[in-house]
C-alpha cells in the first residue's frame, strides 16, 4: 500500500484512499523526514504536525508554539531535536525565512529580510563535584548581614486581592490542560469581563508568567476580538490592572497590526487607540499641574527660611570718611 501526503500551496481535496492534508487554509511551508523514514513532520500555518508514514499518513500529533506562520525547520542534535522559525517577532525584530544548524551544533545560522545571523555555541564549562570550575585565584563571595530593628514587627491585613493568587475555578483546568486560546473565548463568551474584571485580569497574569500571551491571543475570531477589546477599553487604566493589561494590549498590536480584519474590529482598535491618545494628554495636563504645584510650594518654603533667618547687619558698604577717622582719634 502507498502513502500520499497531500502537501503544499494547492489546497484542493485528494481524491487518494490514504491521502492526508495538512489543513485547507494553511499551505505548507516545510517538510523534514525522520531517520527511521516513517515519521513526517510538517509545518503550515502556525501548527507543526507529525504524520506516521506506516500507519497510512496517520496523524500522531499536533504542536502549536507559534502564533504565526512558521517559514523553517531543521533538525539538531544528531536528529533528536528539532528547532522552528517563523515570522512571529517575539524574539528578533525581524522574521526568520530560513533556519540551519550544523551537524555538531557549534553554529546555527538564520536568515532574516535582507540580514544573515550566525550564532556560535559556547563552550561547555568543566564540572568537578557538581560546581562549575573558574580560571583564575578562588575568590570567596563576602557574606551579609541584615540587622533588625529595635521595633515589632506589626501585622498587616491585605485588603487588596492579589492577582496572581486568585482562584480562577474553571479557568485554571484550561491553564493546566495548556489551552490558552479557548481559555481567552470563555473568558470573553461569558460576563466576566463585566461582573469580575479582576478573575480576568487575573488569568492574563497567569499566562503573561507562563509567557505564553502571544499564542493566546493569536487565532479569535470577530465575535471574540470585540469584547476583549472593549475590555481593554475599559480596563486599562485601573491601577490595579495596568501593569498585566498594558503587556496585553502590545502583544494584541503586534499580532493584528498586520492582520486583515473586519471594519467593526478596526473601528473597536480605534476607539482604544483614542482611549490611549486621550490618558496619554490627560497624563500630560497632571504633570503639568504637579510642576506648577511643586513651583509654588518650593517658593513658599524659601521665603518661610527667609523670613525665619535673624537680622544682621552688614558693615562691608560702610564707608568712613578722614574727618570722621580724624574725630575718632582726637576721641
Amino acid at each position: 500500500m502507498t502513502t500520499q501526503l497531500k502537501f503544499g500551496y494547492a489546497c484542493k481535496p485528494s481524491q487518494h484512499p490514504t491521502s492526508s492534508s495538512h489543513g485547507a487554509r494553511a499551505p505548507v511551508e516545510k517538510i523534514l523526514v525522520f531517520p527511521n523514514d516513517t515519521i513526517v513532520v510538517s509545518a503550515g500555518g502556525n501548527k507543526i504536525k507529525l504524520w506516521d508514514m506506516s500507519a497510512g499518513g496517520k496523524l500522531l500529533h499536533s504542536i502549536e508554539s507559534h502564533y504565526k506562520t512558521i517559514t523553517s525547520m531543521c533538525f539538531a542534535s544528531k536528529k533528536t531535536c528539532l528547532l522552528t522559525g517563523g515570522l512571529d517577532l517575539v524574539e528578533s525584530s525581524s522574521s526568520y525565512l530560513t533556519l540551519s544548524m550544523s551537524e555538531n551544533d557549534q553554529y546555527m545560522v538564520y536568515g532574516m529580510s535582507n540580514l544573515l545571523s550566525i550564532h556560535e555555541r559556547r563552550p561547555e564549562e568543566e564540572v568537578l563535584n557538581g560546581v562549575p570550575t573558574v580560571d583564575g585565584p578562588y575568590c570567596e563571595t563576602p557574606l551579609f548581614q541584615r540587622e533588625r530593628g529595635v521595633e515589632e514587627a506589626v501585622a498587616v491585613d491585605l485588603t487588596a486581592r492579589q492577582l496572581d493568587k486568585m482562584n480562577l475555578g474553571a479557568l485554571d483546568h484550561l491553564l493546566r490542560l495548556k489551552r490558552y486560546r479557548e481559555l481567552v473565548s470563555t473568558m470573553m463568551a461569558k460576563e466576566l469581563p463585566n461582573t469580575h474584571p479582576e478573575m480576568v485580569v487575573s488569568a492574563f497574569q497567569q499566562l503573561r508568567i507562563r509567557q505564553k500571551l502571544h499564542l493566546a491571543l493569536s487565532g479569535h475570531s470577530e465575535e471574540e476580538l470585540l469584547p476583549l477589546i472593549n475590555f481593554l477599553r475599559l480596563n486599562l487604566f485601573k491601577s490595579t490592572f495596568f501593569d498585566v493589561l498594558y503587556e496585553v494590549v502590545n502583544v494584541f498590536f503586534t499580532i493584528y497590526a498586520e492582520e486583515s480584519i473586519s471594519i467593526r474590529v478596526v473601528q473597536s482598535f480605534k476607539a482604544l487607540q483614542n482611549e490611549i491618545a486621550h490618558e496619554i494628554q490627560l497624563q500630560k495636563q497632571i504633570c503639568k499641574v504637579l510642576g506648577t504645584l511643586n513651583l509654588f510650594s518650593k517658593a513658599t518654603t524659601s521665603r518661610q527660611i527667609t523670613s525665619n533667618l535673624p537680622q544682621v547687619v552688614d558693615f562691608s558698604k560702610v564707608k568712613l570718611v578722614p574727618e570722621v577717622v580724624w574725630s575718632l582719634k582726637k576721641t
